[in-house]
């Protein structure tokens, strides 16, 4: 066993920026390699991580037997046929919420999962945390009566492609558009 990881990151947008900041600089790292389809999200990753790795071929990164893990922060339809590639080729694997945009695409990857005995983790953060799971024993216990509705405010930074809904909502256009956003129950739950 290797001391050290060799860590990829797929996708480099916000998310993907986040997850490089956090395990650059850990001791169980030896290096980051990332992967995006924009020369410009590659650009921002060289500028605030001058020691990542930077590859543009995706099938080259999949196939570099020094990657034990892979992290993917890409739009949600590239999760589960990169997840799955990377789990073919032996790699731990990690990925963003949603695990997948359909059912079927979720069955395709536990199969997958099963059939290498590779680690997959999704990184469905809310569903455990504090807030979801005392909210949920409320409803569940009846001590507020019968849940009829439930309003929300996802709040995050602007963007510059957005849609106004018919209750006046302004969201990100990515964000309701089922191959890169879904809704809250994939992104979230």
């Amino acid at each position: 066993m290797k001391d050290k990881l060799v860590a990829a990151v797929i996708g480099c947008g916000v998310m993907g920026r986040t997850i490089v900041s956090g395990i650059i600089d850990m001791p169980e790292v030896e290096k980051v390699v990332c992967f995006d389809i924009e020369k410009a999200q590659l650009d921002e990753v060289k500028k605030a991580f001058p020691k990542a790795e930077l590859c543009t071929n995706l099938d080259e990164l999949i196939a570099n037997e020094e990657i034990d893990l892979v992290y993917i922060s890409s739009s949600n339809s590239t999760h589960v046929p990169i997840a799955c590639a990377a789990l073919r080729a032996s790699k731990a694997v990690m990925t963003e919420k949603p695990s997948g945009t359909t059912l079927e695409e979720i069955k395709e990857l536990e199969r997958v999962a099963k059939e290498t005995g590779g680690f997959l983790q999704v990184g469905l953060e809310c569903r455990y945390s504090w807030a979801y799971t005392e909210a949920k024993k409320i409803i569940d216990s009846g001590e507020i009566g019968k849940l009829k509705s439930v309003h929300f405010t996802y709040s995050q930074p602007p963007v510059k492609e957005t849609k106004t809904l018919a209750d006046g909502t302004v969201v990100p256009e990515w964000r309701i558009k089922s191959a890169s956003g879904g809704n809250v129950f994939l992104e979230k739950l």
